[in-house]
């Protein structure tokens, strides 16, 4: 297949076995399938359609996936395939950002998939996942020195750790889209990942020290007028974690939390966190046993969705839903419940990541269930209506 081509999608429609909210795999003949990450710009401005990757020919290609038409519209054909985790959409210039073989950076126009290079990164390093301004004019991302690639097989088991100790070097650009001029906002020998520009004002970026939660200072932020730099919450090593952070649509950062009473023990605490960009009205929202792996709020934020739901401490196979949350701002707590199965086995990229549409009516999220990588629609507005969260 080529860029321009046009697939009809047989989507299948059931009834969740224990919620009954309707479920719909969007994907189901179009191969292998799944959405970027959580923390991007995916939906056009009208929400009616979202960037999705899928293999074709053994290689990761970019698809505008129509949630309600219907049909799959192939937008790149790149040699080496796209990274599935890394393109952003600007929505207000209805283009798609997105890297390819080699630490190129293009820019594909949906209306007419017309592309162009417009950045390129030194050899031996990896550029991160992409992040679009809320007006169009600006992406960020960062770039951080390869070693994975120089591992040996026994080393390969120990990356993660293995690359934070390492302190990769990174740098961080934000890139005017306008002019095509670059900029290199922050700097420095650690591994940086999950750059992301605040919605409301775009010169404030959200960057993380990649590691195990509890071993980095993970939250940070940068101005790009500036250069003005400081973290954002600090932490307490071996004894608090934070992670997975973004911006709500406001411009508050909200992370997962835990936090335990001395190192090496099990007995974690969680939570979401909510914080101001300067530190201040810092809040938490108790969970009531594990917390589920990513979570994503609504609109308003004063709901999420998460990829993993456990009701109470001993809740079995919680990692099997998606869970609906809503923010108990009396009590300080998360009032949970599950929306769906997703049932996902959790390996390489069956990560199943809800989001919610730009209406909130909907959560999209990822699973292979079934042994093939597919994107779901949920019906969320249903099932809040039943539990009377309006």
């Amino acid at each position: 297949m080529v860029k321009g081509t046009v697939i009809r999608l047989k989507p299948i429609e059931y009834a969740d076995p224990e919620t009954k909210v309707q479920v719909i795999n969007l994907t189901g003949d179009l191969g292998g399938s799944r959405h970027p990450y959580f923390t991007q710009n995916l939906f056009t401005r009208g929400g009616e359609a979202m960037v999705i990757s899928s293999m074709v020919k053994g290689e990761w290609q970019l698809f505008l996936l129509r949630l309600y038409d219907n049909e799959a519209i192939q937008l790149t054909e790149d040699p080496g395939g796209t990274p599935p985790s890394k393109p952003c959409l600007d929505a207000v210039h209805n283009v798609i950002y997105y890297w390819v073989k080699g630490g190129v950076l293009k820019r594909i126009h949906i209306d007419d998939l017309s592309d162009e290079i417009i950045y390129k990164i030194p050899r031996n390093f990896n550029g991160s996942i992409l992040s679009c301004s809320n007006d169009g004019n600006y992406i960020a991302f960062d770039y951080s020195e390869v070693f994975k690639d120089r591992f040996s097989e026994f080393q390969v088991r120990e990356s993660f750790k293995l690359n934070m100790f390492l302190k990769p070097r990174s740098i961080i650009i934000r890139l005017n889209t306008a002019r095509n001029e670059s900029d290199v906002i922050w700097g420095e020998d650690e591994w940086i990942t999950h750059v992301n520009i605040n919605p409301i004002d775009p010169n404030v970026i959200l960057f993380n020290h990649e590691g195990p939660w509890y071993l980095v200072q993970r939250m940070h932020i940068v101005k790009a007028d500036t250069y003005e730099y400081w973290p954002l919450y600090v932490q307490r090593r071996l004894i608090e974690m934070v992670g997975h952070e973004f911006f709500t649509n406001d411009g508050r950062v909200i992370a997962q939390y835990g936090k335990r009473s001395r190192p090496g023990s099990g007995n974690w605490v969680y939570y979401d966190m909510f914080i101001n960009i300067d530190g201040s009205d810092l809040r938490l929202f108790k969970y009531p046993g594990p917390k589920p792996g990513h979570i994503k709020a609504n609109s308003t934020a004063k709901m999420a969705v998460g990829d993993r739901g456990y009701l109470t401490g001993d809740f079995k196979d919680g990692d099997k839903y998606i869970a609906l949350i809503k923010y108990n701002e009396v009590e300080l707590k998360v009032d949970m419940t599950l929306l769906c199965r997703h049932d996902s086995s959790w390996t390489n990229d069956a990560h199943p990541h809800p989001i919610f549409t730009p209406n909130d009516e909907y959560v999209v999220f990822t699973s292979d269930k079934g042994g093939k990588l597919n994107v779901y629609l949920c019906n969320v507005k249903d099932r809040v209506k039943e539990l009377g969260w309006l």
